[in-house]
């Protein structure tokens, strides 16, 4: 990161001191989260815990104050609430911080115009201070192993190619802290955007060498210009963008208005925005998790239809059934890769595109790899999937899961796992899968919706 050009959002996304005002070494608090989750991923920033009630929290010496801290915080974290924050962004600001992260709301019951939040903006704008939130849960900068978080999270979260940015505090988490088959890069929470808007986070993210593919959770545009310019310098590197947008009814703008103050505006022009970018529109955070796997993963999906094998008849009907309704074509493969494709079929088996290889289980790995890897030699095949019902800690799935590796290995295609249903259980599979570069995808439809 030290490589890369220096960017507004370096101090906010990437600092090199964090202080946290509101620690606490009370358990199972937000103050006590915010220490430990700062340090959870192994940054090596300095960590300033302030509060005048502690000399020490979690090995870490704690300070009455930001004037007393024995070097300037780059970044401050402003665990208060909400009657407090005025007073913590002023001794934020006069500490010379260059951002700041707010996790209260920023509204009062007797609030006063122009409001608190409309005062802290105009506070920070006049200091050339970067803001992270209000209404933020912060953010996880997972390449400098930094989280700057109010809840405690697991550890873990897995390293890669996803830039999460989600208005919704509750999205970010989801997607965040419940799967580990996705790898992020960085993930944000950005809350009311007093300062800092998605379009800023895009615009730093696409400067990072890690960021594969940008994931959006939109409730609506606080600067609907920035958000416009970033989303076609994404496109013009070639970056690839999912992204779902909310309050598309009458009654879920109105919500999301209330939410964030975000305007959440026409529908139809939305889908227009997204259409002249290329961004890819999904309708739930299923599908979203499924886009990002398949675009997380390293290798480019060039020209061409999906190839798909398949371990059962039944279940090859259901997704051909599936992939019609969605207008999903599958590859017509040439004569040549029919050919290989009979070589590696037992009795009674068609070969064709989708293909049903199952026959016995004598030298199964085998003929899947086999007939997976034909069918991505194709010159018609974009990338292949293999759908089955693979679970943790059985032969068989282990072996299915073989035989996506070896494909992988022999295609710059690319190449995922996908299972029929939800229900099964494979997290040590996805996790090893995914290190190969092979995607497991949960769900039959959400793979082919990817």
């Amino acid at each position: 990161m030290s490589e890369a050009p220096a960017h507004p959002l370096d101090h906010l996304l990437a600092p090199s001191s964090i202080a946290l005002m509101g620690a606490s070494a009370k358990p199972d608090s937000a103050g006590r989260a915010m220490v430990e989750m700062a340090r959870i991923d192994g940054y090596a920033g300095r960590v300033y815990p302030v509060n005048p009630r502690y000399s020490e929290i979690a090995d870490l010496p704690c300070y009455p104050s930001l004037e007393a801290l024995p070097t300037p915080a780059e970044h401050v974290v402003l665990g208060v609430s909400n009657a407090n924050l005025e007073a913590a962004l002023e001794a934020a600001i006069a500490h010379g911080a260059k951002a700041a992260t707010i996790f209260a709301s920023c509204r009062l019951q007797s609030d006063r115009a122009p409001t608190l939040a409309e005062r802290l903006r105009t506070m920070a704008t006049a200091a050339g201070m970067k803001l992270c939130g209000g209404s933020s849960m912060g953010f996880y900068n997972r390449a400098i192993g930094l989280r700057v978080a109010g809840f405690p999270s697991p550890a873990g979260l897995t390293e890669g190619g996803i830039a999460w940015i989600a208005q919704s505090g509750s999205a970010f988490s989801a997607l965040a802290h419940n799967d580990r088959r996705l790898g992020f890069a960085l993930c944000v929470s950005s809350g009311m955007e007093l300062t800092t808007t998605v379009g800023d986070y895009i615009d730093w993210s696409l400067g990072q060498a890690q960021t594969r593919v940008i994931g959006l959770f939109l409730e609506g545009a606080h600067a609907p210009d920035r958000l416009r310019a970033a989303l076609e310098r994404a496109a013009e590197r070639a970056v690839p963008v999912v992204a779902l947008k909310v309050g598309r009814s009458p009654r879920g703008a109105e919500m999301a208005a209330t939410h964030t103050g975000a305007v959440a505006g026409n529908d139809a022009a939305w889908r227009a925005l997204f259409r002249h970018c290329g961004v890819v529109a999904v309708e739930d955070l299923d599908e979203l998790a499924a886009a990002l796997q398949l675009f997380e993963q390293p290798r480019p999906i060039g020209p061409g239809a999906l190839a798909a094998i398949h371990d059962s008849g039944g279940e090859r009907e259901l997704i051909v059934d599936m992939a019609e309704g969605l207008g999903l074509p599958f590859a017509e493969i040439n004569e040549a890769t029919l050919r290989k494709l009979a070589l590696n079929l037992e009795a009674g088996l068609t070969p064709e595109n989708p293909l049903d290889a199952w026959g016995t289980a004598e030298g199964y790995e085998r003929r899947f790899a086999a007939c997976l890897t034909a069918l991505l030699e194709d010159e018609a095949t974009a990338l292949g999937i293999f759908f089955s019902d693979p679970r943790d800690d059985y032969w068989y799935s282990a072996g299915v899961a073989e035989a996506a590796r070896k494909a992988a290995l022999a295609t710059a295609k690319p190449v995922a796992l996908a299972c029929n249903t939800a229900l099964a259980g494979n997290s040590k599979l996805a996790l090893s899968l995914r290190r190969d570069g092979v995607p497991l995808i949960i769900g039959a439809r959400q793979a082919l919706l990817a």
